[in-house]
């Protein structure tokens, strides 16, 4: 929560201080947005009035059809009491589409006009900002400008925060909609903007200042997708069944799953914002999300492996069943097919066995040894020297007893 006060532009101190105060505010939320969520609240003598204070390619997704379906926050009109706009005014705005804050007043809470937090004498302003990003208005669980009091000409603003992330989740089905090209109807197409010719001819002929080119092209815009989406839209329903989501790696943590929400966030919010500073967050939150996997897979391959070791001394049938695969994999080959592949080798006529392997067969050299030595009791002496053969870090027998 960052508490912030600018002087009037018009102040004596402004005259001789040398720092950009929006700026410093700036530089300040990029450092604490790599940290977690950041609010700016105070008073900043900037008046804005109505004009926008994100960027006007929010509904880009609308334009494209992902592969993977992101939700992004909705971003609802601000009002405001106080309609003028000055060149400190500007420059928050500036601020807002570096940072992607948006302001709070006359838009969320209790604040659905944007009432004046100043009044003197001589005039009435709204001066005073909360400024938060679209990802964290939920967190804003009420938000109003109080009643002014004796003790300032400033209206107190007035907010409470939410962590407590237990509010009931509506059942609503979410539809995904999109534009896809069919050059079929391209005709279609060309009628519904010629229909359209007269409203948009004029629209470009009333521009006359600034703020009239962003409404009229804001508005050209909006025509040009309706009448695409009259003809090209489609809508499909997103299935959120939690039997279809992908189960995560056993090695993916706590750690890599928050990574992964942060990363997330950051990149939509440099599809809604692409300016340098949100590149900077994405590309910093991608880098930690990809660090965090890698570690995460080397400390659950280390402990796996402490793991097998430990099982191979205590418990080889376990260990034996733990890396063998899964699937035991048969042989595919008939025996009519290995018949005629030695068949092929050996020929119609195989040659003659030599009389070495009759013999074997015929157990005669068998019979002609001395079995008396094999069918005696085994010895102490025995056992010991058997022992003393067994090699150090080889796994237990049946009687889980190693060689150690």
């Amino acid at each position: 929560m960052c508490f912030s006060y600018i002087p009037h532009e018009k102040s004596n101190f402004y005259q001789i201080c040398e720092h950009d105060f929006h700026e410093v505010i700036e530089s300040i939320v990029v450092d604490l947005k790599e940290k977690g969520t950041v609010f700016v609240c105070g008073d900043l003598n900037s008046r804005i009035g109505e004009a926008n204070d994100f960027l006007t390619n929010d509904n880009l997704d609308k334009y494209v059809e992902s592969v993977e379906q992101v939700q992004n926050p909705i971003i609802s009109n601000r009002c405001s009491m106080d309609k003028f706009v000055n060149s400190f005014g500007r420059k928050l705005l500036q601020l807002c589409y570096d940072t992607g804050l948006t302001v709070a007043n006359g838009r969320l809470g209790n604040d659905k006009h944007g009432n004046f937090t100043f009044c003197t004498s001589n005039r009435r302003s709204v001066n005073d900002y909360l400024l938060v990003s679209p990802c964290d208005y939920d967190l804003i669980s009420n938000f109003e400008v109080l009643q002014l009091n004796e003790f300032s000409d400033h209206s107190p603003l007035y907010f409470e925060l939410d962590f407590t992330n237990n509010r009931p989740s509506h059942n609503i089905p979410k539809v995904h909609t999109y534009i896809k090209w069919d050059n079929n109807k391209n005709t279609d197409y060309i009628q519904l903007l010629h229909n359209q010719q007269d409203r948009l001819l004029s629209l470009v002929n009333d521009i006359s200042t600034l703020d009239k080119v962003n409404d009229s092209v804001r508005e050209i815009t909006q025509i040009l997708y309706n009448s695409a989406f009259e003809v090209f839209g489609r809508s499909v329903l997103i299935n959120e069944n939690e039997n279809n989501i992908r189960k995560n790696n056993e090695w993916f943590d706590e750690k890599c799953a928050n990574e992964r929400e942060n990363f997330q966030k950051f990149r939509n919010t440099f599809l809604r914002h692409p300016t340098d500073i949100n590149r900077k967050f994405y590309i910093s939150s991608r880098n930690s999300f990809n660090k965090a996997k890698r570690q995460a897979r080397a400390r659950f391959k280390r402990r796996k492996g402490i793991e097998l070791c430990a099982t191979a001394k205590t418990d080889p049938k376990q260990f034996w069943s733990t890396i063998k695969p899964k699937t035991k994999s048969r042989c595919v080959v008939d025996n009519d097919v290995l018949f005629n592949h030695f068949e092929t080798i050996l020929g119609d006529s195989p040659p003659d066995i030599c009389n070495e392997v009759l013999d074997l067969l015929n157990n005669i050299q068998i019979s002609e040894f001395h079995v008396d030595f094999l069918d005696s009791e085994i010895t102490d002496e025995e056992v010991i020297k058997a022992i003393h053969k067994l090699k150090s870090g080889k796994s237990a027998g049946n009687d889980k007893i190693i060689g150690e």
